[in-house]
């Protein structure tokens, strides 16, 4: 049986992201006049009572998904666009996408297991 993961967990699992740690909507995927100081394309990772990993919204300092926070940027027309939802987010200072990242970590946990 295979188990799905999450981009989440598996960056979580991984020991990738951690408690505190800022994301932010990837430059790529903002519409013109967009700045980097804007709020609502920042959060952080916040680990919940219940073990969930949310998003802390700088925007107004509430958890939520990043697929809440994504529709509420489309709606606003930060972002006009979306593809998987972790492909517009990356860890602050990192060019590549929490999804990108957390498949091509994946796939070399797996490899290494099976040359185990």
């Amino acid at each position: 049986m295979t188990v799905r993961r999450t981009t989440l967990g598996t960056l979580y699992a991984l020991g990738v992201i951690t408690h505190g740690m800022q994301v932010r909507i990837l430059p790529l995927w903002l519409n013109q006049g967009t700045s980097d100081s804007d709020p609502r394309i920042w959060a952080s990772i916040t680990i919940t009572d219940d073990g969930s990993i949310r998003l802390r919204w700088r925007a107004d300092g509430r958890l939520h998904s990043a697929n809440e926070i994504c529709t509420q940027l489309e709606t606003t027309g930060v972002i006009t666009w979306r593809c998987r939802t972790f492909e517009l987010w990356a860890i602050d200072g990192m060019t590549i996408s929490m999804f990108r990242l957390a498949s091509l970590l994946h796939r070399a946990t797996r490899s290494e297991q099976q040359r185990a």
